[in-house]
């Protein structure tokens, strides 16, 4: 990618976007050409935040930052506005939209990641005045994209279902970055997270197997206690920490129990598995998907094959070996900045190429360009299933 090369990547602070985005950021920085970005966020906080909060390492990454949720939440114009303001300034070659935005009037190719709320059905049949139209709205952003990106094959297949495509969907995993020391592991901390108890059948497997565990034991929930909630106090909950605040649990943490069947987008599951920890999982899609033959998998709802396979990892250490291993190996090959970086560095090149009359006046780019997976096909389809 020519250094020239402007990049305007939106993200949100709301939730894990950023997460996501910044390492995005950070992978790009490390290519062998680097690209100019401007990281445009929006969303809101109660916290103080600004620019400096976003940790974003390298300098050379620029960060535009408005915390206004009424002026973006309930008002795509206002959003597509601010994008287009800041675009109009900023030039960029091409436009990376992690949110549904269908009123852009800039010129320049646009890559556009779909996340979870292109799947929310409330909001489709909702009665209210503002969500009624929210389908046909992101049905538009698709159209008007250059590009589509899926972080998982579950969430592609879905999107076929739901709306109608005229071009491929590319696959491209989230990726994740930190350092880990493994020789911390305790086998007496678990870590699980809050999402997973937020279904009634997630939390009664937990409480099936606290009694049985030895009395220095604990269990810590990432995430927010539910103010409903009544629970033992083996299980602490941490609050809604960043992943540099968890790092020491992660470190820690012998077991990850993957207790939800649909949580796509957490991301708490790969920090665990690249600090060494074993994962526990609910044998769902979404975490066949992820993990295959890595992780040691149990029966939705059933309590007595989940127990079973939790005291192995705790008892059987060349099985807890032999489950961490494998996991953070699947980590550090699928779902490394390293290769997240690359597949979007080599997308954005492709999508360059490909729009030789809007690109600006900066050399083509002749590198490796991103092959996509196209699940429009029949064949793929079938393996998507």
């Amino acid at each position: 990618m020519n250094p020239s090369t402007k990049i305007l990547i939106t993200t949100d602070i709301a939730n894990n976007k950023l997460d996501y985005t910044n390492i995005l950021c950070k992978s790009l920085q490390k290519q062998k050409q680097p690209p100019e970005i401007l990281l445009v966020s929006t969303g809101y906080t109660n916290e103080d935040i600004t620019t400096d909060n976003f940790k974003i390492i390298n300098s050379n990454i620029n960060v535009k930052w408005e915390n206004n949720f009424q002026k973006f939440k309930f008002n795509s114009q206002n959003f597509g506005s601010f994008v287009n303001e800041i675009a109009e300034e900023f030039e960029p070659d091409i436009i990376h939209m992690n949110h549904y935005c269908d009123n852009l009037t800039t010129k320049v190719p646009t890559v556009l990641t779909v996340h979870g709320d292109a799947l929310n059905n409330i909001k489709w049949t909702s009665f209210n005045m503002h969500y009624h139209p929210y389908k046909q709205y992101i049905q538009n952003c698709l159209n008007n994209s250059n590009k589509i990106i899926a972080t998982t094959k579950i969430l592609a297949k879905n999107l076929l279902a739901s709306y109608e495509l005229n071009k491929p969907i590319n696959l491209l995993y989230n990726g994740v970055s930190m350092d880990f020391d493994n020789t911390k592991k305790d086998p007496k901390t678990i870590l699980t997270s809050s999402k997973s108890l937020l279904k009634r059948h997630n939390l009664n497997l937990l409480l099936s197997i606290l009694p049985r565990l030895p009395e220095d034991m604990q269990i810590f929930v990432i995430g927010q206690k539910p103010a409903w909630l009544r629970l033992p106090e083996k299980l602490e909950f941490l609050g809604n920490l960043s992943h540099e605040e968890l790092l020491p649990y992660y470190q820690k943490a012998s077991i990850y129990l993957a207790l939800s069947s649909w949580d796509i987008f957490n991301m708490n599951i790969f920090y665990a598995a690249l600090s060494g920890s074993a994962i526990l999982a609910c044998d769902s899609p979404i975490f066949q998907e992820f993990w295959a033959d890595s992780a040691c998998f149990f029966e939705m709802n059933n309590k007595e094959q989940f127990s079973r396979l939790f005291n192995q990892l705790l008892e059987d250490k060349l099985l807890f070996e032999k489950i961490s291993k494998n996991c953070q190996n699947k980590t550090l090959s699928c779902y490394s900045e390293k290769r997240m970086g690359l597949e979007y560095y080599n997308l954005y090149n492709k999508t360059l190429n490909e729009a030789p009359t809007i690109q600006k006046t900066s050399p083509k780019i002749k590198e490796n360009a991103f092959s996509p997976i196209d699940f429009s096909s029949d064949e793929n389809k079938k393996a998507i299933r």
